[in-house]
């Protein structure tokens, strides 16, 4: 943000980036759990600026390496946002995250892995929490087999499902936009042990 709250054309450029990248993420990933055509977006550019200002994203980056001159070693010449975590306390003891999105081309490489690690090691380190949790969406008449893939591999991170919750009891103006009945799976994860 430059002085007086203005936005510049950079950062006006990253918003843009990190909600197309979570809206893409979150649309291929759960929009069939949605009424078709309901407009329904996981976020907008002004929530991702909040967010920001606020302190709550991390966001990840990919770093464009190119050579500066033909007989020399590469140096760093920019760098490519690729991702967001958003990072909250949730409570005295627990932090919480959520927005986790990577663009679809850098996945598979270990960088989401590496942004969850950096979630628990932020709350732990900065917001001096003792553990983690997130909330995910599944549908409860139907196995979603992207939900079902991404469960397992929260679980084999060491998180453990504490509490299943309707959506329509907790967030009524959500549910009326989704085509199946659904739950929120609160998963949470010890920090007392070491983050790894």
């Amino acid at each position: 943000m430059g002085k007086r709250g203005k936005v510049g054309t950079k950062q006006i450029a990253l918003i843009e980036k990190l909600t197309e990248i979570v809206n893409t993420v979150y649309t291929e990933t759960q929009g069939d759990l949605f009424h078709p055509n309901c407009g329904n977006k996981r976020t907008n550019p002004d929530q991702i600026k909040q967010y920001i200002s606020t302190g709550e994203l991390a966001i990840a980056y990919t770093v464009l390496c190119l050579p500066s001159h033909p007989s020399s070693s590469s140096s760093i010449e920019g760098h490519q946002a690729i991702g967001c975590i958003r990072i909250i306390r949730h409570s005295s003891t627990h932090g919480e995250f959520g927005m986790l999105a990577l663009d679809p081309t850098h996945r598979g490489g270990g960088t989401g892995r590496a942004m969850v690690l950096f979630a628990e090691a932020y709350c732990k380190a900065q917001l001096c929490c003792s553990a983690i949790q997130l909330e995910l969406l599944f549908p409860t008449t139907f196995e979603h087999a992207f939900k079902m893939r991404l469960q397992e591999w929260y679980l084999r991170m060491g998180y453990k499902i504490v509490k299943h919750v309707d959506v329509t009891e907790s967030r009524p103006d959500l549910a009326s936009l989704l085509a199946y009945p659904c739950e929120w799976r609160v998963f949470e994860k010890s920090l007392d042990q070491e983050v790894s």
